[in-house]
């Protein structure tokens, strides 16, 4: 990727096109939406990956952001989509477990770099990508620590602490993985210092890794 000068009118443009981004985002983010406002296309998955669509609110040093989103994940690659009531503000990020992408409508990479900074400039908020992809599964991160591990009436995980954050699950549902019914959690609760995360799954797609994996 080439890097340009802040006093390159190339650069000065891209800079005023993540600011549109960021304040028509914030700008729709007054109170949780309703979803199944925009037809987001599906691509087919690969084995062992998944896509999940539902509701995000993150509130983050007193600042209350919450919208849509549709994710897809493929091992460490991943595309989130995240948007406002009918569409507006949407934007699309796309990376892996080192970088992040900010895209435009026509699929033009805007901005690129570390994803917490990419996320916290266009945003205002970032999350915890590393582990979330375990923590929407239903599980903690397996190549992390873990504390404080509490299950429900039913055996399943409720809660844990782990890298810095506290992790509540709850209103879990029977999703099936093609021939396989997992039990996984609707709604995620995440806080660390004055952090927060919810998230409220719609929708699961799963797919089976290969056999012998």
């Amino acid at each position: 990727m080439v890097r340009r000068s802040s006093t390159d009118p190339l650069y000065y443009q891209s800079q005023q096109i993540v600011n549109v981004y960021k304040l028509l985002f914030l700008n729709t983010f007054f109170s949780l939406l309703l979803s199944g406002c925009v037809t987001l296309e599906k691509k087919p998955l690969t084995a062992g990956g998944f896509q999940l669509k539902g509701k995000l609110a993150v509130e983050e040093a007193g600042t209350r952001h919450s919208g849509n989103f549709f994710w897809q994940q493929q091992g460490e690659a991943f595309g989130i989509d995240v948007w406002g009531p009918l569409g507006q503000g949407r934007i699309h990020l796309e990376g892996n477990a080192e970088r992040l992408a900010l895209l435009d409508g026509q699929g033009d990479v805007v901005r690129e770099g570390a994803r917490d900074e990419i996320m916290m400039d266009t945003l205002g908020w970032s999350m915890p990508l590393d582990v979330l992809t375990s923590w929407v599964m239903g599980e903690p991160d397996a190549r992390l620590p873990t504390h404080a591990v509490a299950l429900d009436a039913d055996g399943r995980l409720e809660s844990f602490e782990q890298a810095g954050w506290a992790i509540r699950f709850g209103q879990y549902r029977s999703v099936m993985q093609e021939t396989i019914e997992r039990w996984l959690p609707r709604r995620i609760d995440a806080h660390r210092a004055d952090t927060r995360i919810r998230l409220i799954i719609a929708e699961w797609q799963l797919h089976s890794p290969p056999t012998g994996t």
